[in-house]
């Protein structure tokens, strides 16, 4: 899912090179936005909270939010299926009074957990219901595993898809539901990951 905030001038979702929070983590390595969207909630410096459907690959959505002056900036936070922490999001951008705005959203990386490319690590279609990645329904965290060792720590530029695991022996839970490990000329992608527009209603 998208989650999509629209905010005051005080309100970021995160720091460029600083460490995640507890959504934004959660939202990075599960694609589950309910402890952004409770911390929003009760946040004074949030105004609207919009949750809006997950976006397949090469397709697009159309969704509303309602902008104001005294919460005149949205943010959007939304996983890469397919990775270990990977995120899209756009930090609090001005857009009110403007009648169209443009950003391109590089892959992110939550710096939270090592980039393993293992389907035991990783929720999305890539990889079997069978390899634990799937989380419960309204579940804050996934019952795939944490790889904690080797996890940068900060949040920076994702690397992509790196193949790492090529030619290495993985057990049928680590694999992709297809057979064998992710392979960066099927998975990798080069930034720009993501195009948001907004229109003035």
């Amino acid at each position: 899912p998208l989650f999509l905030p629209t905010t005051n001038t005080h309100k970021q979702l995160f720091k460029f090179n600083g460490v995640a929070g507890k959504g934004l983590r959660i939202i990075a390595e599960d694609g589950n936005p309910d402890v952004l969207e409770k911390e929003a909630l009760n946040d004074k410096n949030v105004g609207q909270v919009v949750v809006a459907d997950g976006i397949p690959p090469r397709q697009s959505i159309t969704t509303k939010i309602y902008l104001s002056t005294d919460f005149p900036f949205f943010s959007l936070a939304s996983m890469a299926i397919n990775t270990n922490d990977c995120f899209v999001a756009v930090n609090g951008e001005y857009t009110y009074n403007q009648k169209y705005s443009r950003y391109g959203l590089p892959g992110l990386d939550a710096g939270t957990e090592a980039n393993n490319e293992l389907c035991t690590h990783i929720p999305g279609p890539a990889c079997a219901t069978e390899s634990g990645n799937q989380r419960p329904a309204c579940a804050t965290e996934s019952g795939n595993q944490r790889d904690f060792d080797g996890a940068e720590g900060f949040i920076h530029v994702h690397r992509g898809i790196q193949g790492v695991n090529v030619e290495k022996y993985l057990s049928e839970s680590e694999q992709r539901a297809a057979g064998g490990p992710f392979q960066p000329q099927f998975y990798d992608w080069r930034n720009t990951m993501a195009l948001v527009e907004v229109y003035k209603a």
